[in-house]
């Protein structure tokens, strides 16, 4: 059996839309200490986990172009799931 855990920050962010009237437009949110966690079981060749992932930003200044303005709102993510594989040793 196997487990592991912890935390995690991004230190660059960034999302780029390209919108038909304006063209690309790129916000960066700041990042947000996020965790992530796996255990699972080893037996044989075959490895069996469930993991979660959670993914935090903070919200993005404005950006303008012409009348256009947009930002990305503070948001949140979170991935649950299980994995399957071979090991190779």
């Amino acid at each position: 059996t196997f487990c592991e855990g912890g935390a995690k920050y991004p230190f660059y962010t960034s999302n780029t839309v390209d919108f038909t009237e304006t063209g690309e437009l790129t916000t960066k949110p700041g990042g947000r200490w996020s965790a992530f966690a796996e255990i699972g079981a080893i037996y044989r060749k075959i490895r069996l986990s469930a993991f979660y992932e959670g993914f935090r930003y903070d919200q993005s200044p404005v950006v303008a172009s012409g009348t256009l303005r947009v930002f990305q709102p503070k948001s949140e993510s979170d991935l649950f799931g299980f994995s399957l594989g071979w090991v190779f040793r």
